[in-house]
This record gives structure tokens, sequence and C-alpha cells, in this order.
């Protein structure tokens, strides 16, 4: 699973990408196991279907997958 400084840098890069796709905030939170970090991408309206449900971001050297939830906030 992602780690939370994974997860951060996976929000600054991908955030231009969500913003296209209507986002209005994205946030790191930890999964609701616990196991990792994820991005919690939020929408204003119904989001887009293709939402990825990861990316991928490379830290310090390596590739890590980080999982994104979507949630509707309006």
């Amino acid at each position: 699973m992602a780690t939370l400084e994974e997860a951060e840098a996976a929000r600054v890069a991908h955030q231009d990408r969500f913003g296209a796709m209507g986002a209005h905030a994205i946030a790191v939170d930890r999964m609701l196991d616990g196991t990792g970090y994820e991005l919690v991408v939020h929408f204003s309206q119904t989001p887009p279907d293709d939402i990825p449900r990861s990316v991928v971001v490379t830290s310090a050297g390596k590739a890590a997958t980080v999982p994104v939830r979507t949630r509707r906030t309006g």
C-alpha cells in the first residue's frame, strides 16, 4: 500500500488531471482498512466514469500505486 509521502506525491502529480475532470479538491487520507494511504477526489457533481481506481507515482526512485476514491460533496 502507499505511504503518506507517496500519496502526497501522487496528489501533486495528478492534481491537474483530476481538476480537468471536474474535481474541486483532492485529499490524502488513510485507507479505511488502515493499510496505507489513498487519494480522495471530491466532486460537486457526479464524477465522470473514467476516473482511475489508482494512479502511479515515482517516489524515491521507485514506482508506487496509490488507490483513488471519489466523493460527491454537493
